[in-house]
């Protein structure tokens, strides 16, 4: 429902590639947001950063972790509605 999307010139491509389109809808939640709900998370999480640098070195910490724990990561991609893209 982006405005563009109801744009005359739009509406006009679309009527002229409509049978060389193929839609996909994607699930509600995909693995970047598992991943993003994850970080704020361990960034978040405890004690609060209280500077610019600090929030950072909390972030860079988390993604270092994670990168240590790639069954973790795995676990982003093995919910039912998006297990599809852990066999692309």
């Amino acid at each position: 429902n982006l405005r563009v999307h109801h744009a005359k010139v739009v509406k006009v491509w679309m009527a002229e590639h409509k049978n060389d389109i193929e839609v996909f809808y994607l699930p509600e939640l995909n693995p970047d947001q598992y991943m993003n709900c994850d970080f704020k998370a361990g960034v978040h999480g405890r004690l609060s950063a209280r500077t610019k640098g600090q929030l950072k070195a909390k972030g860079i910490a988390h993604l270092r972790k994670l990168q240590k724990l790639p069954g973790q990561v795995m676990k982003y991609f093995q919910v039912e509605p998006i297990r599809y893209a852990a066999y692309a």
